[in-house]
Parts: C-alpha cells; structure tokens; sequence
C-alpha cells in the first residue's frame, strides 16, 4: 500500500492515500476502539453508510481487537439510510447481521429513531469514541448536517445534536450535528472515488467554507475540526486536489518540491500527547498480564543484530503499547531519524547536523553534511589512526597509554577499554586521566615510566581547562625525566585546533581530528577512541565500528513496533511520564562492564536533561531519566534492596551474555543464574503475608537485553541501541538532544572564582554564601 502526504495546508493533519483507504480507516478505528476498550471497558463508533460502508465493516473485522477485548462491548451506530450501496433494507440487514452477530449495532434504516435506542436497551452517547464521515462527490459528508434548520429536524431526546432528517430521497436518516461530531475523541473522513477534489480543497485550502462548485452552499464538511481527524482518501480522489495542496514525498516522507516548507514534525491526529500519556490506563500487574497472556514472553521481544532484547516484563499491554507508538508516529519519531541520517541541521541551538551515524559507516557509503560527502574523511581518519595505532602496537618502547580529557574524551574510551578486556594487547596497557583533582594526574604518574609512556591529550579546542591543566602537569613531568626534546616522541592530539596543539609542543602530524557535527560523548568510534584502537588493534577496532552500524541500520529500517531503540524509548517514556518513574538502573551482568553506566549518564542526562524545547519554551513535562547502576552481583549487596521492597519503583535494564570472556564456566552459570532470577523476582515477587518483612510486592519492570558474548561488535551494538534511545526520546520530549548549554555556567563561574582564591576578591562579585565558602578557602588553603 503506498502513502503519501499531503502538506502544511492541512493544518497539521496527516492525510494519508491509499489504494484501499477503507482498510485503512478499519485499521485505525480498531486502534481506536481498541484503546477506549481498555480505558473504559466499552466503544462507541458512529459508521456512516453509502458504497464505502461494506468494506469498512469488513476492515474492522479483518482488523479484531486485542485477546480480551470483544465487539459485543462496542455499540455500533450505522448514522445513515443505507450500508448496501444500493439502500435495501434486506442486504443491509442480512449484511449487517453476518459481520456483527454478537455486536450491539444500531441501525437506523426506516425505523423510529428514538425507538431504536430504546429498543436496543441503549441511549446514544453523549461523547463517541469515532465518528466517521463519509465524503460525499455533492459536498455532503454522509450522516451530517452542519446548520440545521428546526423545521426540518427532528432532535433526539437522548442527544440535542443528533437529528432525524428527512430530507435524502424521501427517508428517514439519522444525521449528526456539529457537536457531537467534533465532541469525538477521533474523526475519521473516508473520501474515495472521484468528483471530491473541491470538496477536499474547500475543506482544507484557503477557503474551507465554501467551493466554487457551491456558491450559495456552506459545505457541511466545512464544520468539522481539524484537529483529531484523520482524512483518509484514495488515489482517484487525490489525483484531483490542486498541485498547490498535493504533494509526492520522497523517502523521508517530506516534499520533494519544497521539502523546508513542510517542517520535520508531521502528526497522526490522536488526542494523546506526552502531556495526556498519564491519562492511558495502567496495565493490570505483570502476574496478570502474563497469566492472561503468556504468549507475551515470544512477542515482547525484539531483536536487533545480535542483540535480544526482552522486554515482556515491562509495565505495558497491548492498548498503551498500540498507544505508544501512536505518540511515536505523532511526535515525528521517524522524521526526525530521517532528518538525522540525511545530514540535516537537527542540533538546532548550535546549528548543526548530528552526524555520529557517519563515524561508522563503511568505506563506500554517504553520509552528506551542507552539501559535502563526510565518509572520506571519516576513513581518513581512521586509517590514519590505524598506521599510528600499529606502529605503537609493534614499538616495544611503549608500554603504557594515558589518555588525558574529560567528559565524552574520558567516559566513551575508558569504559570500552575496561569492557574489552579479554581483546587488549598483552603488553600495552591504557590509563585515564580527567579528573583535575591533582590525586587523578599524581596516581597515573607515579605508576608510570616516562620513557616507555605515550600521552593522548584529548581536546577538541584544546582549550578545556581541566584537560590542559592535566596536560602541563604530564608534560612538565616528561620534561624534567626526559628534557623538552621528547615531548615530539611522547605527546599526541585528538583534536581540532591545530595552533594550539603546536603551541603545546605536539607534531601536528600527530594530531587526529574530528568535526563540530561530532557531540563529543557521542565519539569514542572516532579519534577519541584511539587508546581504545592502540588497546585492541585496528581489525577489532573495525568490528567495533560494524557493530555501531548495524544498529544504526537496524533503527533506521526496522518498523516502529519491531524496533528495538523505539521500543526501549517509548517504555522510558511511559515510565517516566506515564507512571512517574523518576530514575531508570542499568545493570550488566558482566564485571568488565563496570563503567558502562557512568558512560550512560553522560550520554542520556547530559543529551535528555533538558527544561527547554526546540522552540525555547519550557517544556510542561518530566524529560530525561536518572540513571545509575552497578555491575552485577555487587549490586545485589548494595541497592537492590531498595529496588525490591523499596516504595519507589525503579524499572531496570539488565544486560548478560550466554558467555563469559574467561576460562571459569561455574562463575557465569552462577552469574547469569543471578540475572534471571532477579529480572524473575523484581516482576513477579512473592507473598508472605505471616512475615510482612519478607512480602516482595512484584510488579516491578525490568528489561533483559542478551547477547552470545561480549566483543568488541557487541559493545558497539550496545552503544548505538541505547545512543538511539536517547534519540527518540528527545523528540518525543521535544527537546534538543545534542547540545549540553547545561555545563557552562558553572565553568564561568569557575574560571571567575580561580583567582579570587589566591587575590582579593572583588565586593560584592558573589552571593553571600559564596563570598563566605572563598574567605575560609583562603584562610585555609
């Protein structure tokens, strides 16, 4: 089935075209009714009649709900005088009969309307879930009546807007007012067949009440709200709307005729916003829901490379599942994705493309950044990195790496460099200096041989003081052992200041870039990661890489339901704003894993904690998570005991492997049996109502992501999936992201206060606090 779009004329709304729109409109009125089913036990669709009306019923039984819910908990009012094209009353009856048998369905063809409610035991209700229109070649929308007129109506006593007309050849119909067509939580307006363009263009152009073909006539169309509706048409009545309103798109799903125009944001209508996801209902308890459904341990998990990653013990269902992804598609999710693997200026607040994707791709590939193929020079790089790393690697003089930097040039390369352990070279070993507590830089040194160390200051501007002030310290350290000469010999850059870097002493041919579309916690698959690449030589290095894109491609192909970044995403989101869960703990079962949740908390918190959208208003909502964790089992011993009994819940990620990088087999049993029993525990607990102390409540989500072996593929698929986590999630938030303004602040006032613990400082520069903490510092110092 092809989509298309139609554009910014429509006021935010999708417009989505296909061959068989009926199906289509099936398929979203189930979803809908499907969500009203688990928030309120009951439905309630209003179906207009006419030629589509066969099919759409179809549809909606072809579509079904969800495994507990039922038609015969949905009241069905078909709202016009015929669903067989041709308005016979036995078809219809026949027909209608056969496709709801156990449904509570009202039809209204040449009966007593007031009597068919209170025949069928039902009042029509005040509120209906769907309504859908018809769209009608002579302007009308089957089963509606904008301005209608007392002498021609007569009002239903169980809804003031809902009116009998007998107007339409002579019979009864039933025929819904204004009211209570936009008082519905969704619209749907199905227009197939020709002759509709006019109507369309009038509805939704530059003059919705009126069209040419009508002078005199307002439109009944022309009432109804944009804002939850879904207009649904086929490729006849499209193929007449005015250039100017109809566009192709291309593989983005934006324009390809005016592609900035349309913006990166389009919207399925849903009245579900991440400022309303705290209305969807709460799931039944994870006992429950497995009890009722234990097919959910095969279709909650998803897999991605060689990832699988459970999440059938989540806090979820069906419906909020269904609903979820609705916020996904509404909130741009795969525009936005889109948007950032074509090069785009996604970084809004910097004005910059977000390329990281690019850091990864293999050689052959394009990646475009204002108009200039970067996967050259990404491999430029690399390979220049690979000489380097080789010749440190067969030099026998250096033994010992110190990577100076701080931030995503500290957390990204020591954290995979303790992960890959069991891959490092047997004589080289790597140390991490970013801490500028002189204890940091003195503890490296004292365990350090200047003559057989190699430093890698790690510095895109070279300017950032805590990592120069640990460079002086180190430089002036090799100087006095080896004289000023060796600094050449001993001292590399990661970096993009090349004057600097000179100024320092370091050969510049000894200088690896990277690029201002480069965040640096998202570039330990760059230069920033050349201690890693000394640590376990270029060809594991590359397999690093494949594993980051593999995820990359997987994420950027995958449909949203099978997704694993989206999936992931959408249950931070629901923890976060739809039950309130605060703080999310990761927690690999794997010791060389032990910095893999600091390097999360840079790269979620610092991406994600943001206040600010990407139109500089507030946001009205909770954003990024907090996250934390320990490698298992020392965490048992330590948290876990709030998170089992504890009253605040704490969804977890769990993260094992069916093997161990070492020789000792009854350890990982031991290992991996902990996993399982504490993603068991935590979900389903255990009563004890004799000793209360002992109650473990359960219903506490986890998620269990596992993969064969931890490898340097692995890791970089661990990486990516949680990089695209945090991706969604920010445009679901609508925040930005990629900028982290958040930091500089404190270093202003840092860079202010430094001198002013050693001379006077100046009245008044600070808050009385302040002032206070800078006088005893300096009577103490």
């Amino acid at each position: 089935m092809s989509v298309r779009w139609i554009g910014a004329t429509f006021a935010g709304m999708l417009i989505k075209v296909s061959d068989d729109p009926a199906q289509a409109a099936a398929r979203f009125i189930a979803a809908r009714v499907a969500l009203s089913l688990a928030e309120a036990g009951k439905a309630s669709v209003a179906v207009s009649g006419g030629s589509t009306a066969p099919a759409l019923f179809a549809g909606l039984v072809e579509s079904g709900l969800p495994d507990g819910q039922s038609w015969n908990q949905v009241g069905i009012w078909q709202v016009d005088e015929r669903v067989a094209p041709d308005g016979d009353v036995d078809r219809n009856a026949g027909q209608l009969a056969a496709l709801f048998a156990t449904c509570h369905l009202m039809p209204v063809s040449d009966v007593d309307l007031a009597g068919a409610a209170v025949r069928y035991g039902e009042s029509l209700p005040h509120a209906f879930d769907v309504v859908h229109l018809g769209l009608g070649a002579d302007g009308h929308t089957a089963s509606w009546a904008p301005l209608p007129h007392p002498d021609a109506l007569t009002s239903l006593a169980s809804c003031e807007a809902v009116f009998a007309i007998s107007e339409f050849n002579g019979r009864e119909r039933m025929t819904l007012g204004p009211t209570v067509v936009n008082a519905a939580r969704s619209r749907v307006v199905l227009a197939s067949g020709t002759n509709k363009a006019a109507v369309v263009a009038a509805w939704v152009g530059g003059n919705r009440k009126r069209a040419a073909a009508w002078l005199d006539a307002d439109l009944p169309i022309a009432a109804v709200e944009p804002i939850g509706t879904v207009l649904f048409l086929d490729h006849a009545a499209a193929s007449e709307l005015s250039p100017d309103l109809y566009r192709t798109v291309d593989a983005d799903g934006f324009p390809v005729d005016d592609r900035e125009a349309f913006g990166y944001r389009p919207v399925v209508m849903t009245d579900l916003t991440i400022d309303t996801i705290g209305s969807l209902p709460r799931p039944a308890r994870l006992r429950e829901l497995f009890a009722t459904d234990p097919a959910r341990a095969e279709r909650y998990v998803t897999t991605a490379g060689d990832l699988r990653v459970d999440w059938s013990k989540a806090s979820i269902d069906d419906p909020t599942l269904a609903a979820l992804l609705e916020l996904a598609v509404s909130s741009g999710v795969e525009a936005r994705r889109d948007a950032m693997f074509a090069g785009e200026h996604i970084n809004v607040t910097e004005d910059r493309a977000v390329g990281h994707v690019a850091l990864r791709m293999p050689a052959g590939s394009s990646f475009v950044v204002d108009g200039s193929d970067v996967v050259p020079d990404v491999h430029g790089v690399l390979d220049a990195m690979g000489v380097f790393a080789e010749r440190i690697r067969t030099d026998a003089s250096i033994s010992h790496v110190v990577n100076i930097g701080i931030g995503g040039s500290d957390l990204g390369p020591a954290m995979v460099y303790e992960s890959l352990r069991a891959f490092r070279h047997d004589r080289i070993r790597c140390s991490f200096v970013s801490n500028i507590d002189g204890a940091d830089i003195a503890s490296v040194l004292a365990d350090s041989d200047p003559a057989s160390t190699l430093f890698i200051v790690a510095s895109k501007t070279f300017g950032t003081i805590e990592t120069l002030t640990n460079a002086r310290t180190a430089r002036a350290w090799l100087v006095e052992a080896l004289g000023e000469s060796a600094v050449a010999d001993h001292f590399v850059a990661v970096s993009t200041n090349a004057e600097r870097v000179a100024d320092f002493g370091i050969d510049t041919l000894n200088m690896f870039g990277f690029w201002d579309w480069v965040g640096g916690r998202y570039s330990v698959d760059a230069a920033i990661g050349l201690s890693v690449m000394i640590a376990i030589g270029p060809d594991a290095f590359r397999e690093f890489l494949d594993g980051f894109h593999t995820i990359d491609e997987h994420f950027r192909s995958a449909p949203l339901a099978e997704n694993a970044p989206v999936i992931l995403a959408l249950l931070g989101v629901w923890y976060a704003n739809g039950l309130g869960h605060d703080t999310k703990a990761v927690l690999p079962y794997a010791n060389d894993m032990g910095r893999f949740a600091a390097y999360l908390q840079q790269l979620d918190m610092e991406s994600n904690g943001k206040s600010v959208d990407l139109d500089g208003q507030r946001v009205s909502h909770q954003t990024g998570p907090i996250i934390w964790g320990e490698p298992g089992t020392n965490g048992q011993h330590a948290f876990y005991q709030l998170i089992h009994q504890g009253t605040r819940i704490i969804p977890c990620d769990f993260i094992g492997f069916a093997k161990g990088n070492h020789p000792h087999q009854e350890h990982h049993d031991l290992l991996m049996a902990n996993l399982f029993a504490q993603s068991e525990a935590l979900a389903f607990g255990r009563s004890n109502d004799a000793e209360p102390h002992r109650n473990f409540e359960g219903d506490r989500p986890n998620t269990v992501i596992l993969a064969e072996r931890l490898t340097p593929c692995v890791l970089g698929q661990l990486i990516a999936l949680y990089e695209h986590v945090v991706h969604v999630q920010g445009t679901i938030w609508g925040v930005n992201s990629y900028d982290q303004w958040g930091v500089e602040l404190g270093k202003e006032l840092a860079n202010q206060i430094t001198p002013e613990l050693t001379d006077e400082p100046k009245p008044d520069t600070h808050d009385a606090a302040t002032n206070a903490l800078i006088a005893w510092y300096r009577v103490h110092r």
